[in-house]
Protein backbone atom coordinates (compact mmCIF):
# COMPACT_ATOMS: atom_id res chain seq x y z
CA UNK A 1 0.00 0.00 0.00
CA UNK A 2 1.40 3.36 -0.41
CA UNK A 3 -0.17 6.74 -0.03
CA UNK A 4 0.49 10.30 -0.90
CA UNK A 5 -0.11 13.18 0.94
CA UNK A 6 -1.35 16.10 -1.21
CA UNK A 7 0.76 17.49 -3.36
CA UNK A 8 1.29 21.28 -4.27
CA UNK A 9 -1.20 21.21 -7.08
CA UNK A 10 -4.29 19.11 -5.36
CA UNK A 11 -3.45 20.29 -1.71
CA UNK A 12 -5.75 22.69 -0.17
CA UNK A 13 -7.94 23.82 -2.89
CA UNK A 14 -10.62 26.10 -3.51
CA UNK A 15 -11.10 28.69 -0.25
CA UNK A 16 -8.38 26.71 1.73
CA UNK A 17 -10.66 24.27 2.94
CA UNK A 18 -11.04 21.23 0.41
CA UNK A 19 -7.52 18.47 0.91
CA UNK A 20 -7.49 16.04 -1.60
CA UNK A 21 -5.47 12.91 -0.77
CA UNK A 22 -4.42 10.21 -2.89
CA UNK A 23 -4.88 6.14 -2.36
CA UNK A 24 -3.08 3.56 -4.20
CA UNK A 25 -3.13 0.03 -2.93
CA UNK A 26 -0.91 -2.76 -4.01
CA UNK A 27 -2.27 -6.87 -3.04
CA UNK A 28 1.06 -8.58 -2.74
CA UNK A 29 -0.42 -11.12 -0.38
CA UNK A 30 -0.74 -14.34 -2.65
CA UNK A 31 -4.75 -14.37 -2.44
CA UNK A 32 -7.76 -11.51 -2.63
CA UNK A 33 -8.29 -8.74 -0.06
CA UNK A 34 -11.17 -6.70 1.09
CA UNK A 35 -9.90 -3.16 0.97
CA UNK A 36 -12.86 -1.56 1.45
CA UNK A 37 -12.64 -0.14 4.97
CA UNK A 38 -9.11 0.81 3.58
CA UNK A 39 -11.42 3.36 1.38
CA UNK A 40 -12.90 4.98 4.98
CA UNK A 41 -9.18 6.94 6.30
CA UNK A 42 -9.35 8.99 9.65
CA UNK A 43 -8.52 12.13 9.00
CA UNK A 44 -7.83 14.88 12.06
CA UNK A 45 -5.62 18.31 12.02
CA UNK A 46 -4.38 20.76 14.22
CA UNK A 47 -2.60 21.14 17.34
CA UNK A 48 -5.65 18.68 19.45
CA UNK A 49 -6.26 16.70 16.50
CA UNK A 50 -9.79 17.06 15.71
CA UNK A 51 -12.10 14.81 13.24
CA UNK A 52 -11.57 16.55 9.83
CA UNK A 53 -15.24 16.41 8.08
CA UNK A 54 -15.85 14.01 5.24
CA UNK A 55 -16.34 15.46 1.57
CA UNK A 56 -15.59 11.89 -0.07
CA UNK A 57 -14.22 8.98 0.52
CA UNK A 58 -11.79 6.32 -1.69
CA UNK A 59 -13.84 3.68 -3.71
CA UNK A 60 -11.58 0.61 -3.72
CA UNK A 61 -12.78 -2.65 -2.82
CA UNK A 62 -11.98 -6.25 -3.68
CA UNK A 63 -8.50 -6.68 -5.12
CA UNK A 64 -6.99 -9.83 -6.32
CA UNK A 65 -3.24 -10.64 -6.12
CA UNK A 66 -1.12 -8.96 -7.34
CA UNK A 67 -3.87 -5.79 -8.35
CA UNK A 68 -2.83 -1.93 -7.80
CA UNK A 69 -5.59 0.52 -7.08
CA UNK A 70 -5.35 4.30 -7.11
CA UNK A 71 -8.59 6.41 -5.64
CA UNK A 72 -8.52 9.93 -4.23
CA UNK A 73 -10.42 10.81 -1.21
CA UNK A 74 -11.19 14.56 0.54
CA UNK A 75 -11.92 16.00 3.78
CA UNK A 76 -12.83 19.34 4.92
CA UNK A 77 -10.13 21.21 6.70
CA UNK A 78 -9.46 24.76 8.30
CA UNK A 79 -6.75 26.46 6.80
CA UNK A 80 -5.38 26.99 10.09
CA UNK A 81 -5.45 23.03 10.97
CA UNK A 82 -3.41 22.40 7.67
CA UNK A 83 -0.44 22.60 8.74
CA UNK A 84 -0.45 19.61 11.28
CA UNK A 85 -2.47 16.80 9.56
CA UNK A 86 -2.97 12.88 10.79
CA UNK A 87 -4.20 10.45 8.54
CA UNK A 88 -4.75 6.72 9.25
CA UNK A 89 -5.70 4.05 6.93
CA UNK A 90 -7.08 0.60 8.55
CA UNK A 91 -5.68 -2.57 7.34
CA UNK A 92 -7.86 -4.59 5.55
CA UNK A 93 -7.16 -7.40 7.95
CA UNK A 94 -7.62 -5.46 11.41
CA UNK A 95 -4.11 -5.31 11.78
CA UNK A 96 -1.56 -2.05 12.05
CA UNK A 97 -3.07 1.15 10.18
CA UNK A 98 -0.80 3.16 8.45
CA UNK A 99 -0.31 6.56 9.46
CA UNK A 100 0.96 10.25 8.18
CA UNK A 101 1.81 12.75 9.80
CA UNK A 102 2.77 16.06 8.16
CA UNK A 103 1.64 19.55 6.55
CA UNK A 104 -1.00 20.08 3.33
CA UNK A 105 -0.17 23.57 3.48
CA UNK A 106 2.39 24.83 0.44
CA UNK A 107 5.76 25.77 2.32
Amino acid sequence: MSFAAPDKNVGVVGDGNQAVFSLTISNKSGSRIDASGMSWPKVAYGDNLESATLISNAKITTLLDGDKKTDQFSRFIPATGGGKVRVQIPAPDGGKSAIFEGSVLDS
